[in-house]
């Protein structure tokens, strides 16, 4: 696979609320998650280093990942800003929508 990973928003809120809480509460657990995430177009370990990413930018720099920060992170960035406010109750069961229907995704593609 050449060129840049195409990754869905859904993917980097699901990262983003990882590196925020991790996995408590979530209906699969994180290697679960991973799991499924890098089943589809994401490659081995993208996933654990984009919950890097955010952590890095969390803690302003003390920890995660800055693989990739020469551009400063703008999307990632945005997404926290606006995450960050969010209910974590509500950002929970935003993030467990978002894995159930990617089960179910996975299942149809994997019957048919």
């Amino acid at each position: 696979m050449g060129g840049r990973i195409k990754w869905i928003i859904e993917d980097n809120i699901v990262a983003l609320y990882i590196a925020l809480y991790g996995d408590d509460g979530l209906v699969l657990t994180k290697s679960k998650i991973r799991e499924l995430i890098e089943h589809t177009v994401i490659p081995k370990k993208a996933f654990s280093m984009r919950v890097g990413n955010y952590r890095y930018i969390i803690t302003k720099g003390k920890g995660g990942l800055n693989a990739g920060y020469k551009d400063g992170f703008p999307k990632y960035k945005k997404l926290h800003i606006i995450f960050k406010s969010f209910n974590k109750n509500k950002f929970r069961e935003y993030v467990n929508l978002i894995l159930e229907t990617r089960l179910k995704l996975e299942r149809i593609k994997n019957n048919s």
